[in-house]
């Protein structure tokens, strides 16, 4: 069981987060979400609540929307567990309750406090507007005591950013993992005594020696200090210890770690924070994909799955997130919003199309012909790829997974959009799904987009849905028609001769092709509809349900060719000026193809 436990975290004015609570899982925590949304901010801040040391460089972007004059804060609920003492020194921290949600005042005077089921400490880190930092422990008595250095450096984090150039944890920086694993206090010490006795003065060239004979004799006439020589020391913020770190052999040659490939780098932070099996560890990993190759990704997710200790990951890796065998799936949404994902209910999309959850803001469609027809709105919209701006059109196959998974990421809070048929029941679950997405869900008022848009074509146009939008005509689609009606030929004129020229019947029957449907049609028994059942249904593959979307782009060119766009955008203009809302655009008066 690890020994430490954040079980909640508020952050406060922090870079992108205005007021964020977060209530971790105890254990593997993998954090997913679009680009700039703050996964990789959150982990900043548990990094700096728990730092090693006394100061860190603050600049006006640590601030939310740069606002200084507010300040601020990051805290923590921590649990301790197995025998860790959280104290310093002679003195106590008092600890607090907690009640499956918050820290709660324990009853009772501090001397007489019972034993707690569950106690847990609140620490703080402040920043004010002169960027001045302070640590505290907040105790239940309303009274604040210092979370002194030691305490925070014996909690430990271990951090792997993503910067390539990382090895931290390689070498003797204070509070690195390095530094905790040797826990020697003499070893800078001797480190630096052992240095200051290596004599540079006796490598320089006589020109040079000279120059340092002269400037010993003008001190020394000065009556300041003489008798100069050279040698290594730290300067602020640099220790010499920080120049001591890890070496391995490579072949005949003895190699710093810390100049070994990414991959290699991380995993060996890694194996050197958990090896110290005493430190009450937290992990903060960012990109866990940074320079792994599949299989040593597999590897060091395994390896932090088993690892006694809680962790907080983040990844853009679809690898990454199909290694989470334990742990919890958390989503953060471009709201800052983060919101725990129920994998049995997403599991068959994350599998699919795992990008869904990797965007800054996904649009889930009912099927192919949605997909195509809405990313080509969008497409035009922001005047080319919407994935530029982080916005993916996702298929969500079908109207009850799309339901299901919908309902998961509400019940999350997250920020998705849908655009669904109303044609296969739950009527009542997609209202109160309605209900609480408002314009980021569009739904037909009835039936499915085909049937909604195919009988707004003006009857004497309906020969260009048999054509490419270039004019060039399609004959598969003609047979579809004569199949329906059971006649030989497939020329438009004997389709519509078989119709008796009634183009509002030949509208139906290209409404029943599109949509495979495989209901009995005029002119046809129910022994020829059953013989060819199987083979209607697939009719819609020829019509516009094309698997890589090019039958929904179709299908709004055929809208805006034929003078019909203009009737479906004012119901369709709320849903799109959602999603351009959501990634910073402004809201459009009309939707002009």
């Amino acid at each position: 069981m690890a020994k430490i436990e954040i079980k909640q975290l508020n952050i406060k004015n922090f870079r992108g987060f205005k007021d964020l609570v977060w209530n971790p899982s105890s254990g593997f925590n993998l954090i997913i979400g679009g680009g700039d949304s703050g996964k990789t901010t959150i982990l900043e801040a548990i990094a700096m609540l728990f730092h090693p040391g006394s100061s860190l460089t603050l600049t006006e972007a640590d601030y939310f929307e740069r606002k200084t004059e507010a300040g601020f804060s990051i805290e923590a609920v921590v649990e301790v567990k197995d025998g860790f003492e959280f104290s310093s020194g002679t003195k106590t921290f008092w600890p607090w309750e907690w009640d499956g949600e918050n820290a709660i005042q324990p009853t009772g005077e501090p001397e007489d406090i019972p034993v707690l089921q569950i106690p847990v400490f609140r620490v703080l880190l402040t920043a004010t507007a002169d960027f001045d930092l302070s640590w505290e422990i907040l105790q239940p008595d309303e009274t604040t005591n210092h979370f002194p250095v030691g305490l925070r450096r014996s909690i430990g984090v271990v951090k792997l950013t993503s910067d390539d150039k990382n090895d931290r944890d390689l070498r003797l920086v204070y509070g690195s993992a390095l530094d905790r694993l040797l826990s020697d206090e003499n070893l800078r010490s001797t480190v630096t005594q052992a240095i200051s006795q290596v004599p540079l003065t006796e490598q320089l060239g006589e020109e040079s020696k000279k120059s340092l004979e002269n400037l010993d004799k003008l001190l020394d006439e000065a009556f300041l200090p003489s008798s100069v020589s050279l040698g290594l020391t730290g300067s602020s913020g640099i220790s010499i210890g920080a120049l001591v770190g890890l070496f391995a052999q490579k072949g005949d040659l003895a190699l710093p770690l810390s100049s070994w490939g990414a991959g290699t780098r991380r995993m060996a932070s890694l194996q050197i924070a958990t090896a110290k099996q005493t430190d009450a560890k937290i992990a903060v990993i960012d990109e866990i994909e940074r320079g792994l190759e599949p299989y040593r990704l597999r590897q060091f997710s395994r390896n932090l799955l088993a690892a006694d200790e809680q962790c907080f990951v983040t990844t853009h890796s679809p690898i990454a997130i199909s290694c989470l065998t334990a742990g919890q799936l958390w989503y953060l949404d471009s709201q800052s919003n983060i919101g725990k994902l129920d994998m049995a209910k997403i599991k068959q999309q994350l599998v699919r199309d795992p990008e869904t959850f990797l965007s800054r803001v996904s649009v889930i469609v009912e099927g192919e012909t949605e997909q195509g027809f809405v990313a080509e709105i969008l497409q035009r919209l922001f005047g080319g790829d919407p994935l530029d701006a982080g916005v993916r059109v996702c298929n969500g196959q079908g109207d009850n997974q799309l339901l299901g998974l919908l309902e998961a990421l509400e019940s999350a809070r997250l920020v998705f959009c849908g655009f669904a048929d109303r044609d296969s029941g739950n009527f009542g679950r997609w209202d109160a799904l309605k209900e609480l997405m408002g314009t980021r869900l569009f739904q037909w008022g009835r039936g499915c987009i085909e049937s909604n848009l195919l009988p707004l074509i003006p009857a004497d146009k309906l020969e260009r849905l048999f054509c490419e939008t270039d004019g060039t005509q399609l004959g598969y689609r003609l047979r579809t028609i004569a199949d329906r009606l059971a006649i030989e030929e497939k020329s438009l004129e004997d389709i519509l001769a078989a119709l008796e020229g009634d183009r509002e019947q030949l509208r139906g029957h290209i409404i029943k092709a599109a949509i495979g449907d495989t209901a009995a049609v005029s002119g046809v028994n129910e022994d020829e509809r059953k013989a060819n059942q199987k083979a209607w249904k697939k009719h819609s593959k020829d019509w516009f349900k094309k698997a890589d979307g090019s039958g929904g782009r179709e299908l709004l060119l055929h809208l805006e060719q034929t003078g019909v766009w203009s009737q479906v955008e004012p119901e369709l203009r709320p849903f799109f000026n959602q999603i351009l809302q959501l990634v910073g655009k402004p809201a459009v008066a009309k939707i002009n193809l």
